[in-house]
């Protein structure tokens, strides 16, 4: 959905592509190895972020120290962007890309909200597709996260994704106008 939001116009904040940046910094780095040992970090300039999953899906407190030190750091890269995309007449609509966007409380920032799903077996493949996780990996991670229902509930916008990113290009472009829209009528001139 990123993408074509891109496509339209939109700045896209991609949360994990954020969080992987953070993630590789030397401060982050070094906190990383003091709390886990060299194993996050094998090569000393690479997290290993297999191994993070591995040590903070299992540990709920280890996941909280984790977003505790990431999600500042994040925050400041994210409204470094805003206020650039803010600024640049080219970019019609700034876009949160983060699938915690609810559980980081980032939902206030947002003048709508879109939840893209699918039913589960859809999700999974697509994951086991696209990030070689296992049906097991992505229950695990599902569970760190809110529900799909309880996000679709508070969603201003609920589509469907049964099929490929072509099939949900029509009902973005008319989530995208119908926002744009909106904006620009409530902005002042």
């Amino acid at each position: 959905m990123a993408a074509l939001l891109r496509d339209l116009g939109a700045g896209v904040i991609d949360s994990d592509e954020q969080a992987h940046e953070v993630l590789n910094t030397r401060e982050v780095r070094r906190t990383l190895v003091e709390w886990w040992g060299e194993r996050v970090c094998p090569d000393g300039q690479n997290v290993d972020r297999r191994e993070i999953a591995r040590i903070v899906f299992d540990a709920p407190a280890e996941l909280g120290r984790l977003e505790g030190l990431l999600y500042p750091k994040i925050a400041e890269r994210r409204d470094l962007l805003i206020e650039r995309m803010e600024n640049d007449p080219a970019i019609q609509a700034i876009a949160l890309d983060s699938p915690k966007l609810l559980e980081a409380g980032l939902h206030p920032m947002c003048d709508a909200l879109i939840v893209v799903d699918a039913p589960a077996d859809v999700r999974r493949a697509r994951l086991a597709r696209s990030r070689g996780w296992s049906a097991e990996e992505v229950e695990r991670r599902e569970k760190r996260q809110m529900p799909i229902n309880e996000k679709r509930a508070k969603a201003d916008y609920v589509l469907i994704n049964n099929s490929d990113l072509e099939s949900l290009k029509p009902a973005i472009q008319d989530v995208f106008r119908s926002l744009t829209e909106k904006f620009r009528a409530t902005s002042p001139s």
